[in-house]
């Protein structure tokens, strides 16, 4: 199993919502998950909260037409 799939999923997230608002087309967003997984937090840093994703996704907004759809646990 590859290790931080999540910080990698976060980076590819990261990259998506930057050429959304680059491009300034509509963004949805389909969210789904019930948090970290086994090995994400074997690393040095406290959480991955440091990265950019929660921020990109609020600078989208008043930019791109947003749409957030929450299945499941998240």
């Amino acid at each position: 199993m590859p290790r931080n799939r999540g910080l990698t999923n976060h980076r590819k997230a990261d990259r998506i919502l930057a050429l959304a608002g680059q491009w300034r087309i509509p963004l949805v967003l389909f969210a789904e998950g019930g948090g970290g997984r086994p090995s994400d937090t074997d690393t040095n840093g406290v959480s991955f909260l440091d990265c950019h994703t929660f921020v990109s996704m609020a600078r989208l907004s008043g930019v791109v037409p947003t749409l957030g759809i929450v299945s499941g646990r998240c």
